[in-house]
């Protein structure tokens, strides 16, 4: 779906908010569908159909017929419709559909009769404000715009629409039919056309913005017809700056984007930069031809912000400007100054439901999506014009009067009165549970803080989110630990210490009022957004001054990964499956904390998790759920420990056992009994290597006979950074470095003739990792995408030792584990430093990574 795609259905009523954009019907319970209106302020949101609709059905073959759309079943692919004399509902599926053309017209909110509006809860009370002609014009704004849509199979059809909808169903379009705005819908599914093009030519728009003269346009139109031969898609991927299944993803978002060629579409997906985009259009005799957009920046013809205002009017979007624009004080009471700050977005004008927003790049469906959610309120974009938008920003919150943080506002001021009078233990509870449910219906600056926060640090990957006071600067500040890191992510007022910190501490159902002691608790997302049926774990820290600092648990991984998704070699896979198939043992997943432990626990479980067998799990936390497993959760600060639950579960009579973490002598040792008895033990541990998480276990008191006896095999495991693929570069690497990378590699490695083993392993690189007969050293600048940092992601590299007779004749003996290692290596095992070096000759990591791990 293009990025430049409106929102989703939507089968909310009336009075309903809208539903999030991420919102899909479910099959067998469909709600009745709401046709989409355009996309701006002019016009009322979709309301679902409540009574048969007239209509025109065009069939794939062009033939036309008249009747009445009774339903359209969006899960099941179907429209029910009635064409007389027949008296029955006939079900038609999409696929046989072209078009269907709604015989009723939309008019514009103006044009509707007036009708008293509905009561609203808004942030903060805001007196309703007279229209200025500015308002007027952004509010009526309904462009028409032609477009072309291209059919698959062949053909195409065009016309004018005020705006569109595209989404996964279909494109909807919206016919003028008169000057005034009045609108005829229709409707195209999916399957039949392969692409839209929506707007005017981008070089008509930019000579009549001024930005450029006729005969410029005429020039790099020239410099276009010059790119002919090769495929630019085919010499990326050549190049190795895209993967094939990148270019396919490109072509296939490209397909659905209005205007967009495919040099644009892989630098919005953040596959390739402008500079790698630029590099390769240089040097290069294509076929495919350059974008124009891209030949007019590159030739200084025409500026960002001119490009964006062309865009803008390319896609029908209003252009404000900021200059003068007096957005209203309703709108901006439904978005917290500090929000709209971070978002970098300015609301302009709210209606009907709707709320206007001036932004610089107006195809941010992300930001949109979050917008939706904070303000209850469908969206409807402007581009920001003439202006400093960050500064209209700042003017226009300056005539918003702020809600009082420091105890005088209605929630903050309730948690700690209710505080107060909670002297004993029931007293507590019960002022927290007041305080807990004003919270819930709360849905002021404070709130949307919090769920702007949450959400903008899972949509960068965050694991945790820390609030750290800095009494000093009178601060909270907010950081993130992302890809195993700490990053800045924003400075809060000094004040938000004494509204948010005992807001969360409320929905976490911990004491306010205890600032001395470190807390632990839950809090349950759904109660601030019921979509979200997700846990975060909260800990507060005392810290000096009688403050403290709040860490907020994010969950790390919301789905099981899949097993061959681990970045485990095609060898250690295979030895992996054929522990699992074994009918007892232990196979033990070591690592430190953050190392991906879990994820890995659960992909094995995942290829184990059969009908026929009893399959339990021990945690700690459980933070996701597999269809058959039964799942127990502990608490050993609660007397509830793994030890006892192992206990039981082995009364339990059950064939698989996963122990999310072995910590306590007490659970190794009946971990090892359970293995030892005809159970399969999926386990993990805090550990270095395979072999001293071995030495571990024998000193902490399980018995050598046993523990050579129960393990199948040690698997250790790091997660290095991912070198980010939208900026990574490679050049031809030394002599010097490739004799480090080698020395790196063979370290602590049994070696009988260096000189030979050296020579092979060179050339077994040179053949899987080398480009034109040389290894390649790969780094990352930093870019946009990774937020200047040269990563995104991780990427995992691993050790796995395989008990066979000799190691678990070592075992049985208490060898040390530099023998055991040593043993190891000689049996073919690569440990992580190897795995590592192997993973930064692919271009997964870089060599700073390499030397994290280089002391293992």
């Amino acid at each position: 779906m293009s990025d430049l795609s409106q929102s989703h259905l939507k089968s909310a009523t009336p009075a309903e908010a809208p539903l999030p954009l991420s919102a899909r019907p479910r099959k067998g319970g469909d709600a009745p569908f709401a046709w989409p209106t355009p996309p701006f302020a002019a016009y009322a949101l979709p309301e679902p159909q409540r009574e048969p609709l007239a209509c025109e059905i065009e069939g794939r073959t062009g033939n036309l017929m008249t009747g009445e759309l009774l339903a359209m079943e969006v899960s099941a692919g179907i429209a029910r419709v009635q064409v007389p004399p027949e008296r029955i509902s006939l079900p038609m599926r999409f696929d046989q559909i072209r078009r269907i053309t709604l015989r009723t017209p939309t008019v514009p909110l103006a044009r509707q009769p007036a009708a008293p509006a509905p009561a609203e809860a808004t942030p903060a009370a805001a007196p309703a404000e007279p229209a200025s002609e500015e308002h007027t014009q952004v509010l009526e704004h309904h462009a028409a715009q032609p477009y072309t849509v291209h059919l698959n199979g062949g053909g195409s059809v065009g016309g004018v629409t005020v705006g569109h909808v595209e989404n996964e169903v279909g494109l909807f379009l919206f016919a003028p039919l008169d000057d005034r705005g009045t609108v005829q819908t229709s409707f195209m599914p999916r399957s039949a056309y392969d692409r839209v093009l929506v707007g005017e030519r981008l070089g008509k728009l930019l000579v009549e913005e001024a930005a450029i003269t006729p005969e410029q346009v005429e020039q790099a139109v020239q410099i276009q017809k010059k790119n002919r031969g090769q495929k630019l898609g085919e010499l990326l991927v050549a190049r190795q700056i895209v993967t094939p299944e990148q270019l396919l993803s490109a072509l296939d978002k490209q397909a659905r984007m209005p205007m967009v060629r495919l040099g644009e579409a892989l630098v919005a997906l953040g596959y390739v930069t402008d500079e790698q985009l630029g590099e390769v259009l240089g040097q290069q005799v294509t076929e495919r031809m350059q974008p124009l957009g891209e030949v007019l920046l590159s030739r200084e013809w025409v500026t960002q912000q001119q490009l964006r205002v062309a865009l803008a009017r390319k896609l029908g979007y209003p252009v404000v400007n900021l200059s003068t624009f007096k957005p209203q004080i309703e709108a901006l009471a439904r978005l917290p100054a500090d929000l709209a700050r971070t978002l970098e977005v300015l609301p302009l004008v709210h209606r009907a439901g709707r709320l206007v927003v001036a932004m610089q790049d107006v195809t941010r469906q992300a930001v949109l999506e979050q917008l939706q959610t904070l303000t209850h309120c469908a969206i409807a974009p402007a581009l920001a014009g003439t202006g400093d938008l960050k500064a209209a920003i700042e003017r226009g919150y300056e005539r918003l009067p702020m809600p009082d943080l420091e105890g005088g506002s209605a929630a903050p001021g309730a948690v700690a009165e209710a505080g107060d009078t909670a002297d004993s233990a029931s007293g507590r509870r019960a002022g927290k549970a007041a305080k807990t449910d004003k919270a819930e219906r709360a849905s002021g600056p404070v709130v949307q803080l919090l769920i702007t926060l949450v959400a903008d640090a899972m949509g960068r990957g965050a694991s945790s989110i820390h609030l750290e006071n800095h009494p000093s600067e009178d601060k909270l500040w907010v950081r993130l630990r992302r890809d195993g890191r700490m990053e800045p992510h924003s400075e809060l007022p000094g004040s938000y210490r004494n509204s948010l910190i005992p807001r969360i501490k409320t929905l976490a159902e911990l004491d306010v009022n205890d600032t001395r002691h470190p807390q632990e608790g839950r809090l349950a997302f759904s109660r601030l957004m019921q979509a979200h049926k997700i846990e975060l774990r909260v800990t507060t820290l005392p810290t000096h001054g009688g403050f403290e600092d709040v860490v907020l648990g994010l969950p790390t991984r919301l789905k099981t990964l899949k097993f061959d998704g681990l970045g485990l070699t095609t060898q250690d896979q295979e030895r992996i499956g054929a522990m699992l198939k074994r009918p007892s043992g232990m196979l033990l997943t070591v690592g430190p904390a953050r190392s991906g432990r879990t994820t890995t626990l659960f992909a094995e479980l995942a290829l184990v998790n059969q009908p026929d067998r009893k399959i339990v799990s021990i945690e700690e936390r459980i933070e996701m759920g597999l269809p058959g497993v039964r799942q127990i959760e502990v608490n050993p600060r609660n007397g509830h420990t793994h030890e006892q639950a192992l206990r039981a579960v082995m009364s339990a009579d059950a064939d698989i056992i996963l122990i999310d973490t072995i910590r306590d002598a007490a659970t190794a040792r009946l971990a090892t009994e359970a293995a030892v008895s005809g159970r399969l033990v999926l386990a993990s541990m805090p550990g270095r290597t395979a072999s001293e998480a071995i030495q571990r276990l024998l000193d902490m008191g399980v018995e050598p006979w046993n523990l050579g006896d129960a393990l199948l095999g040690v698997h250790a495991q790091r997660l290095l950074r991912r070198l980010c693929s939208a900026c990574r570069m490679s050049r031809s690497a030394k002599e010097p470095e490739i004799d480090e990378w080698i020395e790196g590699y063979f370290h602590g490695a049994a070696v009988e003739a260096a000189d030979v083993e050296r020579e092979q392993l060179r050339a077994s690189w040179l053949e899987r990792y080398g480009r034109d007969g040389r290894l390649r050293r790969y780094q990352s600048a930093g870019c946009e995408r990774c937020r200047d940092s040269g990563y995104r992601g991780r990427v995992a590299v691993h050790e796995l030792l395989v008990i066979n007779r000799e190691l678990r004749r070592l075992i049985r003996a208490g060898a040390p584990a530099w023998n055991i290692q040593r043993q190891g290596l000689v049996d073919g095992m690569r440990t992580l430093r190897q795995d590592a070096v192997e993973k930064m000759l692919a271009g997964l990591t870089s060599l700073d990574e390499v030397r994290s791990v280089a002391d293992l």
